[in-house]
């Protein structure tokens, strides 16, 4: 159980990330089509890392230090990755209800 918190203290921003794409998959499913809560969930998921790129990405990336940039990509990346499985955990969960 330690263990658990760890991981969720140092990952806090992934579990967001995964608790907001699959709260907002469960409730636009609600009043839309499935098909139609995960497309606007994905979409509202990139266009949150495209802010993420216009806020401060763009400096990263224009920096020369090579750690910076891999930080950056990794988070961003690892972030796509954490919409992406809330997503489709709820649409497999949704698909069977």
């Amino acid at each position: 159980m330690q263990k658990l918190a760890i991981f969720i203290k140092k990952h806090k921003d992934k579990v967001y990330h995964f608790l907001g794409c699959a709260i907002g998959v469960f409730v636009i499913s609600r009043f839309m089509h499935m098909d139609y809560a995960v497309f606007g969930t994905l979409l509202f998921a990139i266009g949150v890392e495209v802010g993420d790129l216009k806020v401060y990405g763009l400096k990263e990336l224009k920096s020369k230090d090579k750690k910076r940039i891999q930080k950056y990509l990794k988070n961003t990346i690892g972030d796509l990755i954490a919409d992406s499985i809330g997503i489709a955990l709820v649409f497999m969960i949704g698909s069977v209800l």
